[in-house]
């Protein structure tokens, strides 16, 4: 696709861009890999993808995505943005001209082992190492 001056044109690209390019790709492109435990916690509708401590969703088929931990959200045209803000329209459309026609690997991250990934005491267990009730305020007093 080249550069054309018609608004209709440009349009045309735009949408072609839009409807070719899914938003996975352009995740992987940048060192995003799926997180296959936290995406079928979900729905395999939405994707969840991690880089780090970063983490997005994509939605809609990968014609959409959005940042639970922030604002961030959009079609492709803005992820590639919001991936690299000092990219404008013209950089994103070179960009995404390479990626059309590409599927995503969907490669999946790997996973370290985290506070929220110890084994599960026996709440027996738990419940007899507790410390005994002091003297004091009285169950249920505010």
């Amino acid at each position: 696709m080249a550069y054309t001056s018609s608004p209709e044109a440009q349009q045309r690209e735009l949408d072609e861009l839009r409807n070719a390019v899914n938003c996975a790709v352009v995740l992987e492109k940048a060192g995003f890999r799926l997180d296959r435990q936290a995406t079928a916690q979900r729905s395999a509708r939405n994707l969840k993808f991690r880089r780090d401590s970063e983490a997005i969703i994509v939605n809609h088929d990968g014609k959409g995505w959005w940042d639970p931990k922030g604002d961030g959200k959009g079609d492709v045209f803005k992820l590639v943005q919001y991936l690299d803000p000092s990219k404008n329209l013209g950089h994103v459309r070179q960009e995404l001209r390479g990626l059309i026609g590409r599927s995503p690997t969907l490669e999946v991250v790997e996973r370290t082992k985290g506070a929220g990934d110890r084994p599960r005491r026996d709440p027996a267990e738990l419940w007899n190492r507790r410390a005994a009730p002091g003297r004091g305020r009285l169950h249920g007093a505010i």
